[in-house]
């Protein structure tokens, strides 16, 4: 089993622990702009958020910028499913970036008040939705459902995004065109350091694959660690005779896409199930 290690940010943040939460409290995140996000939403074509929900959608900070058809997709899948879902073009980060640096500094006083302020944090985007009638949250970023799962353990309207697609798809028929495709489930190693003793529905996240007509799954090592080794989870795919690799974690699902090489695909699990439901409609 791989060691957990500390992912080494593109461009290094020489802000301190405090500035960062601080920077969280009034813009949202740690750096991008409500009025950016606002713009990308308009040109992806996504209508306004609803006043009036059952679920509140929380894309992360970095989900609509590093994978926004992603995010187009989604929500285009629950239109179709019914959902009444909206979104806040204001939403604060869970904090994770910050709490594993104030973990990676070892001062646990200091990661004591970080997960503090992680918690209000989440729990301000919660209320937001709550004043629009969503009494559940969904959150499209893999580290947000775990830090909402342990934070509100009372709270049974805390979702990750593929779960609120097993449960609407629970009856559905699903078919693709026939491939074969490589599931990689990720090791978990950082979800385990960060939030110990939550664990989100993998087993189902498979499972979902053997309901999908014409699909073949190749089952990939998940004790390959997508931060120490990405590379070497498409090297096993390619030894495999695969040429996409399927992903359950967002985390994983990014990570593989920057080491993806020539010929390979990758897919996050949500963006296969809404091929599986426009083909069967089709």
């Amino acid at each position: 089993m791989p060691q957990y290690r500390t992912r080494k940010p593109m461009i290094q943040d020489t802000r301190t622990i405090e500035e960062k939460l601080d920077c969280i409290s009034r813009e949202g995140n740690l750096s991008t702009p409500e009025a950016l996000l606002k713009r990308l939403l308009w040109a992806l074509g996504i209508e306004k958020p609803r006043e009036e929900a059952d679920y509140l959608v929380l894309f992360g900070c970095y989900g609509p910028y590093r994978l926004p058809f992603m995010v187009q997709r989604y929500l285009s899948l629950l239109e179709r499913l019914g959902v009444r879902y909206t979104y806040l073009t204001k939403e604060h980060c869970c904090g994770v970036p910050v709490l594993e640096a104030a973990l990676e500094h070892g001062n646990e006083g200091q990661a004591r008040t970080v997960r503090e302020a992680c918690k209000n944090f989440m729990a301000a985007n919660i209320s937001a939705g709550r004043a629009r009638g969503a009494r559940n949250t969904v959150y499209l970023c893999t580290w947000c459902a775990h830090m909402g799962k342990k934070f509100f353990p009372e709270d049974g309207g805390q979702f990750y995004c593929v779960d609120l697609l097993l449960e609407k798809l629970e009856k559905a028929d699903l078919e693709v065109a026939p491939t074969v495709v490589g599931y990689y489930e990720g090791c978990h190693l950082r979800n385990q350091h960060l939030t110990p003793g939550i664990e989100l529905d993998w087993a189902a996240y498979r499972e979902v694959l053997n309901r999908i007509k014409g699909l073949q799954v190749v089952d990939l090592n998940p004790k390959i660690c997508c931060t120490v080794n990405p590379g070497k989870v498409v090297d096993q795919a390619r030894k495999l005779g695969v040429k996409c690799i399927v992903s359950s974690c967002r985390a994983c699902h990014m990570r593989l896409l920057e080491v993806g090489k020539e010929g390979m695909r990758m897919q996050f699990l949500p963006d296969l199930l809404f091929d599986a439901v426009v083909q069967t409609e089709e």
